[in-house]
């Protein structure tokens, strides 16, 4: 009986793949081509409570450096020199670094030519690594591994592109988005007050706002809206039905933070497929936050005939140049209470930022055809 449970589990496990989580599609290709290609290169691998590979890279960084880096980048980085060395021939790996955008130096000499034709000419750098420095432009990092016998230089330029340092494509990052969003059990706090000097006038008398960016279309702000008590000069913010732009502008960017608030997400992933969960709003703001450095833009449009506001939250990384979108609808009779009912939200993760056009392009048609500045949001109007 015992044999015949065994030939059942082995026939399964051969029709399901491995039990537990599953690995991405970038682990399966380094365990395949690790399978068929050989180095000698010090390898560094972690693996999930199930066994499952979750990293594997070329040994760049030390404890300490791991330490000071976002983890998605140094993790990235081990993965993508190891990607490189495990191509098939040197043809393959110049193909595959020219597909992903990548520049190689040795030293000053560019990879695939002069003293650098193969890529082989960086493995006793990569054995014996010595130093590394990583340094950030607008839209690049670069790193320095310094290393063997005579401490030459291996330059490595990459894109910030997530997909490329994540090594996980729309649907899988989807789907760990989703996972991670509902096990969070973090929250945020309402964001320091401004002090008064910080504070500039706006049309109207009562309310005072912060002067902060603009992303895309000028509504789309890091502004903060507050009124200034006399005497003192006590600085609150807006939350209140009198000003339900600005009440829902400060919701979303965290100025606010009412108890009670719970959020129904619908959480739109590749392929048109949707989950949907419930929890509150401190928490689903401090988990779309959690991950590296979010910067939050956000929107508001009142609909007088429904009593309803609808705001947009964008939460831009530059590290890795991506974006998550959320839409929240919340009645106006909510604004300024201390329990407000359930609200509704849909959320859209992992865009990549310079994608964020085709992100608006259903709910802003009119920039297609018109791209004049505006200080509405088109997609919110009746």
């Amino acid at each position: 009986m015992q044999r015949l449970l065994t030939i059942v589990m082995l026939f399964i496990a051969m029709l399901l793949g491995p039990l537990g989580a599953e690995e991405t599609v970038e682990m399966q290709r380094l365990r395949e081509a690790r399978q068929q290609y050989s180095t000698d290169l010090p390898i560094h691998e972690e693996h999930d409570s199930n066994g499952q590979l979750t990293h594997a890279g070329v040994a760049i960084f030390n404890p300490t450096m791991q330490e000071v880096l976002n983890p998605f980048l140094w993790r990235g980085v081990e993965r993508i020199v190891l990607r490189i060395a495990l191509q098939g021939s040197e043809v393959q790996r110049s193909k595959w670094v020219k597909e992903h955008g990548i520049r190689l130096y040795l030293e000053a000499c560019p990879y695939g030519s002069g003293t650098f034709k193969s890529f082989d000419m960086a493995y006793p750098i990569l054995r014996n690594v010595s130093g590394v420095k990583v340094l950030e432009d607008y839209n690049r990092y670069r790193v320095l591994i310094t290393g063997g016998k005579d401490s030459t230089t291996l330059r490595l330029s990459i894109p910030k592109e997530r997909e490329l340092i994540y090594g996980t494509d729309k649907k899988e990052e989807d789907e760990r988005q989703s996972k991670r969003l509902q096990a969070f059990k973090g929250r945020v706090f309402a964001n320091p007050l401004p002090a008064v000097n910080q504070l500039y006038a706006t049309g109207d008398p009562t309310m005072w706002h912060t002067m902060g960016e603009v992303y895309y279309i000028d509504s789309l702000s890091t502004d903060g809206y507050y009124e200034i008590t006399e005497p003192g000069d006590i600085v609150t913010p807006i939350w209140s039905p009198q000003h339900p732009k600005e009440s829902v502008k400060n919701l979303l960017l965290g100025n606010v933070m009412p108890k009670g608030l719970t959020v129904e997400v619908m959480h739109r992933q590749y392929g048109g497929r949707y989950e949907t969960w419930e929890c509150n709003w401190e928490t689903l703001l401090g988990g779309l936050k959690d991950e590296g450095v979010m910067e939050p833009f956000a929107a508001a449009q009142y609909m007088p005939e429904k009593g309803l506001l609808t705001g947009i939250l964008v939460l831009r990384n530059t590290s890795f140049g991506f974006t998550h979108m959320l839409l929240l609808s919340i009645p106006l009779a909510q604004l300024g209470t201390e329990n407000p009912a359930r609200l509704t939200a849909l959320l859209y993760t992992n865009t990549p930022q310079h994608n964020v056009y085709s992100l608006f392009e259903e709910y802003l048609p009119d920039r297609r055809t018109n791209n004049k500045p505006t200080n509405a949001i088109p997609f919110l109007k009746k």
